[in-house]
């Protein structure tokens, strides 16, 4: 699963907790706006497989970042 960024001051982080616990097996991947690596990061110590900026220098990252999650699960 692809949690994509939010709002504005709103980061996919803060839906990680809601999906966790209505899907505990999903293996979750978060886009994040650059400057909010710390998100992704915080992202990753409470479950989440990995993070990708939202960025077209970096977007190209996130085929291998799924792929790797879900060879991880």
């Amino acid at each position: 699963m692809v949690l994509g960024h939010g709002a504005a001051g709103s980061p996919a982080v803060d839906a990680l907790d809601a999906v966790r616990a209505k899907c505990p097996g999903a293996c979750i991947v978060l886009l994040v706006r650059p400057g909010e690596e710390h998100s992704g990061l915080a992202a990753v110590r409470r479950g989440a497989e990995d993070f990708v900026l939202d960025h077209s220098d970096y977007i190209g990252r996130l085929p291998g970042a799924i792929s790797a999650a879900i060879t991880r699960a």
